[in-house]
């Protein structure tokens, strides 16, 4: 930005307050986790994602991460990998993935969703055994949505709230799931 001249503005002009603060508490505790994160604050993570299938069957799903706090400089999380965080195939599932990414890497979650829609789960039930999963296998924490092949939501989470809506033809749901 600097080569082309672009205007820059200061690192301060770009912080919240809020976030300023959680960031501040979390460098005095030397026990930090992402489990507590999850554990004792709640909703503070940013993570928004999407599947959707139009009417020709295609499948799309789409992750965007609210990021780890405290995280290793380079770190790179579950979102970007794919099967990871975020994963479609027309012939199974959309998938998008949010939670503890390091946990959800170790599984690749949302590939995992899509490979039991494709031993016979729906999209609902695909999602709860994944979770199921996660947690089992590395004790980890997270959420999912899916839509799979024949238009099927499903979501399933292990986190203390996970928030969502979809909506199809003539019905629009939200789910404020704690």
């Amino acid at each position: 930005a600097r080569r082309i001249g672009m205007e820059t503005v200061s690192t301060r002009e770009l912080l919240m307050d809020r976030e300023l603060e959680r960031w501040k508490k979390i460098q005095l505790d030397k026990t930090f986790t992402s489990r507590m994160i999850f554990e004792k604050e709640g909703p503070t993570m940013g993570t928004v994602g999407a599947v959707a299938i139009d009417d020709k069957g295609r499948i799309a799903a789409a992750t965007s991460t609210g990021g780890t706090p405290n995280k290793l400089p380079g770190r790179i999380g579950d979102s970007p990998l794919v099967g990871c965080g975020t994963y479609a195939d027309d012939f199974t599932a959309g998938v998008s993935a949010t939670g503890w990414g390091e946990s959800i890497m170790k599984v690749t979650l949302a590939r995992r969703v899509c490979d039991l829609v494709e031993r016979g789960y729906n999209a609902l039930e695909a999602t709860g055994v994944a979770i199921v999963y996660l947690e089992r296998r590395v004790d980890g924490l997270g959420g999912v949505i899916a839509i799979d092949k024949d238009g099927n939501i499903g979501y399933s989470h292990n986190t203390p709230y996970m928030a969502l809506a979809f909506s199809r033809k003539g019905e629009t749901k939200v789910i404020m799931s704690e």
